[in-house]
């Protein structure tokens, strides 16, 4: 279990993304975001890696935060001040990535050098641009409340992205979440 070891699975997934790639024509131009996060049971904590701007959320205590940075050009607009994080959602250029899986260019995945401590009750969301464009943060806790279930926190975020987007939501492109809730199963 090492910031290293992350590294080497996210570095394989490239590689066999690439080789797909080159041996498929019909997929010669795929590409995809990326988020992992790898838990050690044993010594509870957790390391992530992630590239575009597929999200790792973390929740502790009732509290959700982004714990990923998008790499994207609408999160560099909100580091220079040109924006506001609470426009990122909705701005035409929201799409535009600087990283992908399978996408030419220099930016590396970020994967983190040391982990973090967990503790019980820690809950994770994992999801594409798909989900967090529509569903905000106090959503996203307030569904984790009502639930405290990785089987059924995605289902009534779900029902949130129907509210503001209709039954379409369901069968959106790049429309995918995965979550972990932590108990004392340590």
């Amino acid at each position: 279990f090492s910031a290293r070891a992350l590294r080497s699975y996210v570095d394989w997934a490239m590689l066999k993304v690439a080789q797909n790639k080159q041996n498929n024509a019909g997929q010669e131009h795929m590409s995809a975001t990326m988020a992992t996060i790898l838990i050690d049971q044993s010594n509870c904590c957790a390391l992530w890696a992630h590239l575009g701007d597929t999200r790792i959320y973390m929740c502790r205590e009732g509290k959700i935060r982004t714990i990923s940075k998008d790499q994207s050009l609408t999160q560099r607009l909100v580091d220079a001040g040109y924006v506001d994080y609470d426009e990122i959602r909705q701005h035409p250029q929201r799409s535009v990535l600087f990283a992908a899986i399978g996408a030419e260019g220099d930016t590396s995945p970020e994967v983190t050098l040391e982990a973090i401590e967990l503790q019980d009750g820690d809950a994770f969301l994992l999801c594409t641009d798909g989900l967090w464009e529509w569903i905000h943060e106090h959503e996203m806790e307030h569904s984790l409340a009502l639930t405290h279930s990785s089987q059924v926190w995605p289902h009534k975020m779900n029902t949130i992205a129907k509210q503001h987007i209709g039954p379409a939501a369901i069968t959106r492109d790049n429309f995918s979440a995965f979550t972990i809730c932590l108990r004392e199963s340590f």
